[in-house]
């Protein structure tokens, strides 16, 4: 399920660029039966049936300017992974995500390399602070390991950026299940793989 503002259309498609179908419904302020309509804005909602595990891509239409699109991602027992995403369209009408869906994870991803590295880097300080990753130094050193990957990558430099993502998923691997949570392990290592393929 894909929530955005009233002005912007969602576009999901799989792997081979053929179209995920949905529903798609105008969503309007709750109202309190007793107290009458709340104010509030009117939201489109894509509803799309789970589709099968791969990576998806997702394309934001619409007006240029700022959007928040709230991610529901639901798996096979209907648990589900939410994330809220506030980006803005500038220019080009359009922003592109990546969805990743797996039995064992699934979240949402930008398609842009400077904005993974972010998603990634704030996934690794949210896992941290959730206590998802419980050894301060491993959180530090992966961290600092992203973050050298990312500045050498701006500088052009692929396969040091490389070296340093490898090294990261290495050390996460290592440290699965003594220090880092088995499905944040899965996410952190899945979302610096779409970065590797991507460089």
């Amino acid at each position: 399920v894909f929530i955005i503002n009233e002005d912007y259309e969602v576009k999901l498609t799989d792997g081979s660029g053929v179209p995920v179908s949905g529903e798609n419904l105008l969503e309007g302020p709750f109202a309190n039966p007793e107290e009458g309509p709340s104010e509030g804005f009117t939201l489109n909602g894509f509803y799309f049936p789970k589709p099968l595990n791969g990576t998806y891509d997702l394309e934001i239409t619409g007006p240029g300017g700022e959007f928040q699109l709230d991610v529901y991602l639901y798996d096979k027992d209907g648990n589900v992974f939410m994330e809220t995403i506030k980006d803005q369209i500038v220019d080009s009408e359009s922003e592109r995500y990546q969805v990743f869906l797996s039995d064992a994870t699934r979240f949402i991803s930008p398609s842009d390399i400077e904005d993974m590295y972010e998603s990634l880097l704030e996934y690794l300080d949210e896992s941290f602070e959730a206590g998802k990753i419980t050894d301060y130094d491993l959180y530090n050193s992966l961290r600092q390991l992203i973050l050298n990957s990312q500045k050498h990558y701006l500088k052009g430099k692929v396969l040091p950026a490389k070296v340093h993502l490898m090294v990261s998923e290495f050390r996460i691997e290592m440290f699965t299940p003594e220090f880092i949570d088995e499905t944040t392990s899965l996410i952190l290592q899945e979302k610096i793989n779409l970065i590797l393929e991507s460089l």
